[in-house]
């Protein structure tokens, strides 16, 4: 499933969420997210998001795929299961 073309706009909050700390830009992505395939999505029962390797878990200080996860959870009525 591709949600959008990774450029523009979608490509500079990415590398902020990435590499700037903007860690709320994750959730805002996971909510849009859901919104935009609540229902295709509607069946899950919980969300799993991507381990971050130690290292650059330290060297970012959070795990941007635990935030779009949050951010998807919280419009889907889901647990996020770290």
């Amino acid at each position: 499933m591709i949600w959008a073309e990774f450029g523009g706009a979608l490509q500079q909050a990415i590398h902020a969420l990435k590499f700037r700390r903007q860690r709320l830009l994750g959730r805002e992505l996971g909510r849009r997210m859901a919104l935009i395939y609540a229902g295709e999505l509607r069946a899950i029962e919980g969300l799993v998001p991507v381990p971050l390797h130690p290292a650059r878990q330290r060297e970012r200080g959070y795990n941007q795929s635990l935030e779009i996860a949050r951010g998807l959870a919280a419009v889907l009525d889901v647990p996020v299961l770290e």
